[in-house]
Formats: structure tokens, sequence, C-alpha cells
């Protein structure tokens, strides 16, 4: 049991630092973050099945917002959510190519539909690699015009179930 919590806390560290380092290595803040990153603490989710544990926002050190959370799902996966607004679609479509380039196996890739059927851009799905040997990352991004959202968690069946909540909670557009 010691052995399994110390390579989930090995696995989740790496997740966050993943998810930064690939932010930062991939272009989305230019030389590295600004120290205007704000974090609060919350129990409560708008994503049915999964608990919120910590958002924040904050700017790129090249002015682009950048918004985080932090979720547990139900069975007690961690999910990492980041949304960055970039100033053109154009860049917003590198960093999901970015992302592609970086992964170990793409397995998905279409447009992303909204709850109407629209579609609003493009949508993967990838493995990213780890450091560990038998574990996995995957990881679901998107873009909708200028808004680029990823999210990774070392289950792929949560990051499906948490996408298809995104889409339908009525307040999921509105919010970041």
């Amino acid at each position: 049991m010691t052995q399994l919590t110390s390579r989930l806390r090995e696995l989740l560290r790496m997740s966050v630092v993943s998810v930064l380092a690939s932010l930062i290595l991939l272009g989305a803040s230019g030389p590295g973050y600004s120290s205007g990153f704000r974090s609060i603490q919350l129990n409560a989710s708008q994503t049915p099945g999964f608990k919120l544990l910590t958002m924040g926002n904050g700017r790129t050190r090249d002015g682009v917002p950048t918004y985080f959370s932090n979720y547990e799902s139900s069975g007690g996966n961690k999910l990492y959510k980041i949304l960055i607004e970039f100033q053109s679609t154009e860049r917003c479509n590198e960093q999901l190519n970015a992302l592609i380039k970086a992964s170990v196996k793409l397995i998905e890739r279409g447009p992303r539909k909204d709850r109407d059927g629209h579609t609003v851009g493009e949508r993967i799905v990838v493995l990213l690699p780890t450091k560990l040997p038998d574990e996995r990352l995957a990881a679901i991004a998107w873009t909708n015009g200028k808004k680029y959202t990823d999210i990774r968690s070392n289950s792929l069946e949560d990051l499906q179930a948490f996408e298809k909540g995104v889409r339908e909670t009525p307040s999921a557009d509105a919010s970041h």
C-alpha cells in the first residue's frame, strides 16, 4: 500500500509538472509564468462526479490569460484542467498541435462540437509520456475559437466523463 501511495504521489507530481512544463516548453507562456497567479481552495464542483479541489487564474509573462483547476473523481483519480485564452485562433491551434507532437500516441482527432452539435474547434485525445513505465497519462484537449482547454489524468475514462459533464453543464460555457 505504501509503495502504491508513493507511486500515485509521484504520478500526480509529474502530472502537475507536465501540465505546467508543457505550457512553458510548448510556448503558451513565452519565457515563463508571471507571479500573478492566484489560487483558491473550494469543495464544490459544477461537474457531476468530480470534486473541485483548487482553482486559480493568472497571466503568462506575455499577458495571455490562463485558468487552472484541479479535481478529484469519485474513484479518487486526480484530474487537471487548464484553459488558455490566446490572442488568435492560429496560436490556439499551434498549442493543440504541439501537444500532439509531444504525445506518445494520438488516440483520436476530430471536430469539437458544442451542446447543439455545431463544430466550434478541434479536439484530440492523446497519451503523454511519463517517467514511470507502467503508468499512463492521458489528455483530452480542444480548441474553441481562441480558447484552448487541456484536461489530464491517469484515467482516460474519468477524462471522458469530465468532458461530457462540462458539455452538459449549462453554466460551463460561461465559466472557466
